[in-house]
């Protein structure tokens, strides 16, 4: 029975000691960022016609005319994409009664190309032909390539801050690091790995000065930030 008590007295002191084990808990953060190194471009395609059977047809001339106009260009015809056709009637309403007038047919064409001055010409050269005058829109995204590197490169930072700050700490309260013993990933994050784009001055793209065909675009950087809780253990 004393042997009993002796043992647990032990494991409670035990308890009550690693209870009282003194640690610094840290939150790392960095922010990375990069120039996005896609171009992504959406072309609205419409046709409106009295038949549906006419609106498939011009819709698809339409589309299969600019296909050709952008591989022409130098655009690789696997990286032009359409993901829907779409084609509804189009009613008029006279003396409260519904009139069929014709028929609206869309197609979304997207491409994804290397963000360079090359294929920036293609595609606003063939995009300036009357025959294609459906407005456009281009957008920048970053590569998975770059994705990869700036969230290896932002944990990597985001560690290296912890570790920063611990030291400081750790010699303000004259104690020494011990060992570290916990490490969470995403620790007070504001949510997923986002990448989001940094605000830059409204002159984001501008037309060559002497008038000429191309267009020169300037986008903005892309950024992602993370957080690592980091917990050490340390003694006087």
């Amino acid at each position: 029975m004393k042997n009993l008590l002796l043992l647990s007295a032990a494991l409670f002191l035990f308890a009550f000691a690693e209870a009282q084990t003194s640690t610094i808990k840290v939150k790392g953060e960095a922010t990375v960022k990069a120039i996005p190194a896609l171009m992504n471009v959406n072309i609205p395609l419409q046709a409106k016609m009295e038949t549906y059977e006419a609106t498939s047809d011009d819709l698809t001339k339409t589309y299969n005319d600019l296909r050709a106009a952008l591989v022409k260009a130098g655009i690789d015809e696997e990286e032009i994409k359409s993901n829907s056709m779409n084609i509804n009637p189009e009613y008029q309403y006279l003396n409260r009664e519904q009139k069929l007038i014709g028929y609206v047919g869309s197609i979304r064409l997207s491409i994804e190309l290397d963000h360079n001055q090359e294929n920036m010409n293609a595609i606003v050269n063939t995009l300036k032909d009357e025959a294609f005058n459906f407005g456009y829109n281009l957008s920048f995204s970053l590569s998975e390539t770059q994705k990869e590197a700036l969230l290896e490169e932002a944990l990597t930072k985001a560690v290296k801050d912890g570790e920063r700050k611990a030291s400081i700490l750790a010699k303000a309260l004259e104690v020494r690091i011990v060992a570290l013993v916990e490490v969470n990933h995403g620790y007070m994050s504001d949510g997923p790995d986002v990448f989001q784009p940094m605000m830059r001055s409204a002159d984001a793209y501008q037309m060559k000065s002497d008038g000429g065909q191309e267009l020169t675009l300037n986008p903005s950087e892309m950024q992602i930030r993370k957080e690592v809780g980091l917990i050490w253990k340390v003694a006087k």
